[in-house]
């Protein structure tokens, strides 16, 4: 599996992967029919995800190849604290609207009677995500 021991070649991996699972979705499509539409949809779909995001990983690896200068100025960029702090707040506003829009979605799912289930399972993500935000406060409290 020398392969998958370089990130090159992890990219090309799942590149190729995503590819198929995208022509497995097609196929299905083509010779099941509506017997596995969802299945189908759900393999195009996530080989399409693959295919894009390692993509474009690929092309940020091979840019980074060919000028190491600006490999290691976004190197730096990243690990540094003014940038980390920034994505840290961004990603926790980001958090908060999304636990709103899902409180939104559960409550529009409520006043047009859908089906009971849809409803409980975002409330639950709710849930878990207040547990998550808490414990990792404390963690993260105790730790710096």
């Amino acid at each position: 599996m020398k392969l998958i021991n370089n990130k090159k070649g992890m990219y090309i991996t799942i590149i190729i992967i995503g590819a198929a699972l995208i022509i497995a979705g097609a196929l299905l499509n083509i010779f099941k029919g509506e017997e596995l539409k969802s299945l189908s949809g759900v393999c195009i779909g996530l080989g399409a995800v693959l295919v894009s995001l390692f993509s474009g990983k690929l092309y940020v690896y091979r840019i980074g190849l060919k000028h190491p200068e600006i490999q290691r100025k976004k190197d730096i960029e990243v690990n540094d604290e003014r940038n980390t702090i920034i994505r840290d707040k961004a990603g926790a506003k980001a958090n908060n609207i999304f636990v709103w829009l899902i409180f939104a979605a559960v409550m529009v799912f409520i006043l047009f009677d859908a089906e009971l289930y849809i409803s409980l399972v975002l409330a639950v993500l709710i849930v878990i995500n207040s547990v998550l935000s808490s414990v990792y406060y404390y963690y993260y409290n105790k730790r710096l």
